[in-house]
């Protein structure tokens, strides 16, 4: 990497080709695949920790880079040690001061992170089942995988922060820069900015904020294919462009679900086209003992790669592949449920709702091509390419979910630009790189939703490259197009993080250096020019949206759906040991304090509110244990259920305290009253905390969750009345079923 020969007479071909920016796109990548791989064998053995495998990692990292000096006979360019350098400076500040407030991030991502990098073992802790679906934390942590998850640990534990895990993002993306600056050298400037123009994936450049791996899965996918691209141009491959191409490929199988399928087309292809070309060179030679002979001599390579990659895939990817096996599951689990369901999946719904009257997989990606982009649930439609595209650029802004028109506005026209430029100027093509291009978007049944198949962004710049060297001067429009396209979602995107970041700052100035709690969010703020010590707490791992226009302490009105509640610690207050009537004004200080309850239809304004419901599956009361408990508390519930048209009968509830499961409750029409046993373990646990933050959880799994309810009240709930909090004495008697 950060090396030049030693003098001219002890140089060589070798050398020279193994020259940056091969080995900077190497040791870029390198940096990513260390920290995730020495972690999994860590988790594996149950030795070391994230903060160790991190230090391990630059410890291999430095060693490598003195062998290679020794190998090849080079001494160190410090050119090459300054950009390198530099390039960690800017990944590591720019993720330190942009705060990730996506959905995805802030839910199921930076949780995972956080747990694995404070010691959650996936390996061996498994599963942690708090009666929820599986969109929480946990789930991500065990099932999910996670190969840029555990650099992000990694990070996350030695640096003290989870904003740290978006590194990888920028390193990724760097390191496709350097790769297609490699596989172009030697040729013209328009065709080396088709390959560089390439690596400007619309996702990656809305992503680059976010925890979510998508981006990632973008860069990873681009090495695989430029690697690939080596194999069908016939290339020498150097033993280090194997071990990118090994560390890249191992990589994807693990960023992604949909990763596993991806690495494995373009190794299936890789083991095709040289099967095909060994069978060439024979044709005179009799078909039968041609093909064996081909096989053969495409077997061996085609297992060398395969086998590596799979050999490390097992050990970076233990979760969740082998796992799921290993537990009786299909390797894709939870992604994929069941091989054998007929039922629609969320993604299906969504389809249905964008494209009402086109269901089938290609008919939607086609429309998504060439459609506006679309961040809401509206029927999609195809825009002029004479329309201005500014409407367009605003559902880049703060949203990563592009249901339509993912790839941005002009996409469209500049796939119909390149393709029209590859039949008129009748360019060889490169038929491998498309069939693999191919295969990999319509083998991702929801591939309209172009951040899962981020790599359809290439198939332009496919057919740009086939140009003939005489007529590239052809393809500087087009190449103008992608720029103008890349940009466009680079400005805006960039541009309404920068000011929500600027935001977010004057926002907690009145909070630094104190305990914040915020009911649906995880925050974990931070920042290079002004830096609050804002201490994050977990208060709702289960279902998190960012609210754009928080509050700060109790609410001034009524609790309602789409209110927030943010509130400081010394804002808690302590549990009601008396028997809290919810239609009585004295309850109103805790309901501020609560989520998950709206006032009835019956309630008008000026009025006292008697009956409160649920308007999700969850309810929570968040409180202050500042005592210390001499034995076990008791919760007594009282309520009934309520039913709009559904015929049900009775209503599973099962109460939580700090997450763990105290018991079931089942109520009816006509209401009942029960009481459960509050284990001392609980309330030490909540008064040791900082914050002494006690959550009281009713769940009810049998109703929608309010990401499908869509912020309304579901056809049943619950109808709380009455709680009460009080101490175990003597031999009160408790009902914990």
């Amino acid at each position: 990497m950060m090396i030049q020969n030693k003098s001219a007479e002890r140089s060589s071909p070798e050398a020279e080709r193994l020259f940056s920016p091969l080995l900077m796109a190497f040791f870029l990548v390198l940096y990513v695949f260390l920290p995730s791989f020495i972690l999994s064998v860590f988790l594996l053995l149950r030795v070391g920790s994230p903060t160790v495998a991190y230090g391990c990692s630059h410890a291999v990292l430095l060693a490598l880079a003195f062998y290679l000096r020794q190998r090849i006979s080079m001494e160190i360019n410090w050119t090459t040690v300054l950009v390198f350098a530099g390039l960690l400076v800017i990944a590591h500040a720019v993720s330190w001061y942009f705060f990730d407030f996506f959905h995805d991030g802030l839910a199921y991502f930076q949780p995972a992170i956080s747990q694995i990098a404070g010691g959650f073992n996936p390996v061996y802790d498994g599963y942690m089942d708090f009666g929820r679906g599986p969109d929480i934390w946990s789930d991500v942590a065990t099932y999910y995988p996670k190969s840029t998850m555990y650099f992000a640990a990694c990070l996350t534990a030695a640096l003290g922060d989870v904003q740290f895990g978006k590194v990888s993002h920028i390193l990724l993306f760097a390191a496709t820069l350097f790769y297609a600056a490699e596989t172009t050298r030697g040729e013209s400037l328009l065709k080396k900015c088709v390959w560089y123009l390439a690596c400007l994936n619309p996702i990656i450049l809305n992503q680059w904020t976010s925890l979510i791996v998508d981006g990632d899965l973008a860069s990873l996918c681009l090495i695989g294919l430029l690697f690939a691209n080596s194999f069908f141009k016939g290339k020498m491959i150097s033993g280090v462009e194997y071990a990118l191409g090994i560390m890249a490929l191992a990589l994807l199988f693990g960023v992604k679900t949909t990763g596993f399928p991806y690495g494995s087309i373009i190794i299936f292809f890789i083991c095709v086209n040289r099967l095909w070309t060994e069978y060439a060179k024979r044709p005179d030679e009799r078909a039968g003992p041609r093909f064996f002979r081909a096989l053969g001599n495409a077997f061996r390579p085609g297992l060398r790669l395969g086998g590596m990659v799979l050999l490390v895939s097992c050990v970076l990817n233990f979760h969740p592949y082998i796992t799921n096996l290993r537990e009786g599951k299909n390797i894709f689990y939870p992604a994929v449920q069941s091989f054998q369901t007929n039922q629609p999946s969320y993604l299906d719904q969504i389809g249905d709702a964008v494209y009402p009257t086109r269901h089938d997989r290609f008919t939607r990606l086609l429309f998504s091509i060439f459609a506006s982009p679309m961040s809401t649930l509206s029927p999609a439609w195809i825009r002029s390419p004479l329309s201005s595209p500014a409407p367009d650029w605003r559902h880049f802004e703060n949203s990563y979910n592009i249901y339509a028109g993912g790839l941005g506005p002009w996409f469209g026209l500049l796939l119909c630009a390149a393709i029209l430029l590859q039949v008129l100027l009748k360019g060889p093509g490169n038929l491998w790189l498309l069939l693999t291009l191919l295969l990999m978007t319509f083998i991702q049944p929801h591939a309209w939703v172009l951040r899962y198949s981020p790599f359809v962004w290439l198939f332009p710049f496919v057919c740009l490259d086939s140009v003939p060297e005489k007529k590239k001067v052809f393809i500087a429009l087009p190449l103008l197009l992608a720029a103008f396209n890349a940009g466009g979602i680079a400005f805006f995107s960039g541009r309404y993080q920068w000011y929500f970041n600027l935001w977010l700052r004057d926002f907690f100035e009145p909070c630094r250096g104190k305990i914040v709690f915020m009911d649906q969010s995880i925050f974990d703020f931070d920042s290079i020019f002004k830096r609050f010590s804002v201490t994050p707490e977990y208060v709702n791992p289960e279902e998190v949206v960012f609210h754009r226009n928080p509050g700060f302490g109790r609410l001034a009105q009524d609790r309602d759906a789409k209110g927030v509640n943010i509130f400081l610690a010394e804002d808690l207050l302590p549990p009601p040991e008396f028997s809290m009537n919810l239609s009585d004004e004295a309850a109103l200080p805790w309901l501020y304090m609560s989520e998950g309850l709206v006032p009835s239809e019956e309630y008008q304004e000026g009025r006292r509110v008697r009956i409160w419901r649920s308007y999700s599956n969850r309810v929570k009361f968040f409180m202050s244990f500042d005592r210390k408990p001499e034995n076990d508390w008791l919760l007594t519930l009282k309520g009934k259920l309520y039913t709009n048209y559904a015929l049900i009968s009775n209503l599973s509830v099962v109460p939580f305290v700090n997450d763990q499961a105290i018991g079931v409750w089942k109520i009816d029409r006509t209401g009942n009253e029960q009481t459960f046993v509050v284990p001392r373990k609980l309330l030490e646990k909540a008064f040791n905390e900082e914050g002494h933050l006690l959550k009281l959880m009713l769940r009810m799994p049998a109703v929608s969750s309010v990401s499908l309810s869509q912020w309304k009240t579901s056809d049943f709930g619950l109808e709380l009345e009455s709680l009460e909090l009080r101490p175990k004495i003597g031999d009160d008697d408790a009902d914990s079923k």
